[in-house]
Parts: structure tokens; C-alpha cells; sequence
């Protein structure tokens, strides 16, 4: 706080007191100004991400089910805890490809694309937990089945 202070008074202006709640916005407006936006710079748009995903890239097995839809992909993360929908995008370019898991346990499993295959790069149970070692053994299986390159993540 000193240092916002001090800042203020280098800039000229006079040091805020803090008296009530209200007065930290002021604190906050002396340390960091508003700077508008060129006139200019316009605004960056985003392209909409695709209500359905490119195929999975592995078939899927008895209880490694894929994660075929933009809807589907929010759903596991509301229900696992975590953050999994941020990469909708990347799924619909083809970079990423979720699969969740039912037994032995229940987890998300992200895929990433390497050249011409892909590699395991993310399983995590509810709430970004580590998964159990027979879980990661059964994963490894899945996956070698279907002649993947593999580089597993020591989490």
C-alpha cells in the first residue's frame, strides 16, 4: 500500500486515505489510471467454436467414452471440477481431444496432437485430482492398443 502511495505523490497527486470500503476503488484508480482504447484498435473478435468436434482419433473402449460435442465437453468439466471446457477451441482446430473415463475410477483424458499422432497429455480425476496407478495402467492400455506414441505425464 505504501508503494501506491508513494506512487501517487510521484505522479503529483495526493495520496488517498482509506476511511471506508469505497475508498479502496479510489486507492485503485490513483495506482493503476484508466487508459482508454485507441480509437483506432478494434475489437478482437473470436470465432464461434463449433456446437460439434472433428472425430475422436481413437475408437472408443468399453469404459473410455469420447467427448464428441462443445456441450458435452462443459458438462464434464460442471461435473469432474475443472476447467476442460476452456479448450473447446482447440478440440475444434484438431489440437486437443477429451475422452472420459468411467472405471476404475472416473476422469478426464486429453489427448494432444504430435505430428501425425497422439499423446497422452492430461488425465485428471474430480476436481483436478491425481488418479489412481491402475487407472493410468488401464489408460496406457487403451492406448497402446491402438498404437499410440506415448509420453506420460509424472504428475
Amino acid at each position: 500500500m505504501d508503494a501506491l502511495l508513494s506512487a501517487a505523490q510521484r505522479e503529483g497527486r495526493r495520496p488517498v486515505r482509506i476511511n471506508r470500503l469505497g475508498d479502496i476503488d479510489q486507492l485503485h484508480l490513483c495506482a493503476a489510471p484508466h487508459r482508454p482504447r485507441p480509437a483506432t484498435a478494434r475489437p478482437r473478435r473470436r470465432e464461434a467454436v463449433p456446437t460439434t468436434f472433428p472425430p475422436p482419433p481413437l475408437p472408443e473402449g468399453r469404459h473410455i467414452l469420447a467427448i464428441r460435442t462443445r456441450e458435452d465437453l462443459r458438462a464434464e468439466g460442471r461435473q469432474m471440477g475443472h476447467c476442460a471446457a476452456r479448450y473447446a477451441r482447440s478440440v475444434a482446430r484438431g489440437a486437443l481431444f477429451f475422452y472420459r473415463m468411467l472405471e476404475p475410477e472416473r476422469a478426464t483424458i486429453c489427448l494432444s496432437k504430435h505430428g501425425d499422432g497422439w499423446d497422452l497429455d492430461e488425465v485428471r480425476g474430480p476436481n483436478n485430482r491425481r488418479v489412481r496407478a491402475s487407472t493410468r495402467s488401464r489408460i496406457v492400455d487403451w492406448l497402446s492398443r491402438h498404437r499410440m506414441r506415448m509420453e506420460l505425464e509424472v504428475a
